[in-house]
């Protein structure tokens, strides 16, 4: 059995005012109406239920929709668009604006990726590209990769320190540089009227760790370099043949302690004292010998040509020809 509601003429409609949700339906007009309690004659009921997204006048699918589309306004109607679709590797953009309707992410204004403006705060999760989609920040493997060359910066906690790991991946030769493979190295920049120039770096390659300051561009002069390979340490010298190699003049205030020392002795006047090519030694000022007692003396494994002061006889005592001598007679001593 059929559900009939009530009905009647249009006119007569107009003569009551049906209760909230009661439908009258007009027999002359067709039309169906409902009730809200204070209106009188209610509400009517228009309009179809659409079929198809088509069917909207609002909406215009004339050029064809493909899965996974949205709608977008275009002005005057909903369009089909896949700008905004984050499903099958499709693009994601999205402009965003702070209370004051200024943009924060503005993709408007850019060709690419879209501008961040102000200050970023929270976690970011995944990878960072330049422009050229190069990876800069890759958050699979955890690497940073910048520069020129193909170059991993990697910064991680490893057996309870931390470090910071350089790995080049791509070698070449770099112009003007000690040696041909560099791994990698950190570089002090000044920018000034003469330009942007390298002031210092330290940098290693696979058998040397080097180090320069140069202030006058000229990088070849390896006099300004210093350099630790296969455990010998060189200053002004790239390749050291002992643990410390030098070229050049060194200064000690402290004390220099060594088994023995090979060279000339000279003083701060340049004034030669041990020669070291031909042996001799010349004193500018005075020369004293070693005093002993006549029982020191000898205790002394003795050579000839060994010159001392005796305290026991206060003479001058050589030892000449296997036997001590006084120096001021040449009696036996």
């Amino acid at each position: 059995m059929a559900l009939r509601l009530r009905r009647g003429t249009d006119t007569e409609r107009q003569l009551i005012t049906p209760l909230e949700g009661e439908l009258i339906y007009t027999t002359d007009s067709k039309e169906l109406w409902v009730g809200d309690s204070t209106t009188p004659g209610g509400l009517r009921v228009t309009g179809e239920i659409p079929q198809s997204i088509s069917d909207l006048a609002d909406v215009n699918t004339s050029f064809g929709i493909d899965v996974n589309d949205f709608l977008t306004w275009d002005g005057g109607n909903f369009i089909p668009n896949d700008a905004f679709g984050i499903i099958n590797n499709k693009s994601f953009q999205l402009n965003i604006e702070d209370g004051a309707s200024n943009p924060v992410v503005d993709f408007a204004s850019s060709t690419h990726y879209g501008t961040f403006i102000g200050d970023l705060q929270g976690d970011v999760v995944g990878s960072v590209f330049a422009d050229d989609s190069t990876i800069i920040i890759n958050g699979l493997d955890k690497t940073i990769g910048l520069g020129d060359f193909t170059t991993d910066i990697t910064i991680e906690k490893n057996n309870d320190r931390s470090e910071i790991r350089l790995r080049r991946v791509e070698i070449g030769d770099i112009s003007g540089s000690p040696t041909s493979v560099q791994l990698g190295g950190v570089s002090f920049q000044a920018e000034d009227d003469a330009g942007n120039r390298t002031i210092s770096r330290i940098f290693s390659t696979q058998d040397a760790l080097l180090g320069y300051h140069i202030t006058d561009s000229n990088y070849t002069d390896f006099s300004k370099y210093f350099i630790l390979t296969n455990g010998n340490f060189g200053i002004g010298n790239i390749a050291p043949t002992e643990k410390l190699d030098v070229t050049g003049n060194a200064n000690i205030t402290g004390t220099l302690v060594a088994a023995s020392l090979q060279g000339t002795l000279t003083l701060d006047d340049s004034t030669i004292v041990i020669d070291g090519i031909n042996g001799s030694i010349v004193a500018p000022s005075y020369v004293q010998f070693g005093s002993f007692t006549t029982a020191e003396r000898d205790a002394i494994t003795a050579a000839n040509g060994m010159v001392i002061y005796n305290t026991t006889t206060d003479k001058f005592n050589g030892y000449q020809n296997g036997a001590w001598i006084n120096i001021d007679d040449g009696s036996t001593a």
